[in-house]
């Protein structure tokens, strides 16, 4: 089952990331949770075994938009990563707000959500995030759980979000 997780996996994010040599990969999981820190690993693995270059890397605390600005000039076809994990929702506001002003501040460089378990306790909330995901020119949303999918199929993909 493990093996063909990973391979599903790959596929996706190989499909997903062709034509893009060069990634961003933000939110390094600077705290507690040590599966969060594996989940990173992971990414990281699946990153190499595609042979992608990460050139870009940074927790929430120490990403600053203008070293991401820097990096997209030299990289214009580079793509934005954002850490996946089960923090995906209003449960997880410190998480969120970050990934969102990313959203927003980068219409047009291409965005992939790794692997987000979601949870919202607010439909407000949802439909807010939902509209901000939808507003993007090139965002994946990737999730890791039928009812996440269900969820972000229900809610994100009437909108127009990409959800995988």
């Amino acid at each position: 089952m493990v093996r063909h997780q990973q391979e599903a996996l790959l596929s996706a994010f190989e499909a997903s990331l062709a034509g893009h040599q060069h990634v961003a990969l933000l939110g390094y999981p600077d705290h507690e949770n040590k599966g969060d820190a594996a989940i990173w690993l992971g990414e990281k693995i699946l990153l190499a075994a595609l042979g992608k270059v990460t050139v870009f890397e940074a927790t929430w605390k120490r990403y600053k938009e203008e070293n991401l600005r820097s990096a997209l000039e030299g990289y214009p076809n580079l793509v934005i990563l954002l850490h996946g994990g089960g923090n995906f929702g209003d449960l997880y506001m410190w998480e969120l707000k970050p990934r969102f002003a990313i959203v927003e501040s980068f219409p047009d460089v291409p965005i992939r959500f790794f692997p987000q378990s979601i949870h919202f306790d607010s439909d407000t909330n949802a439909g807010l995030v939902g509209s901000m995901l939808a507003a993007h020119n090139d965002v994946q949303l990737f999730v890791r759980d039928e009812p996440s999918k269900l969820f972000a199929q229900q809610r994100f993909e009437p909108l127009g979000v990409d959800v995988r």
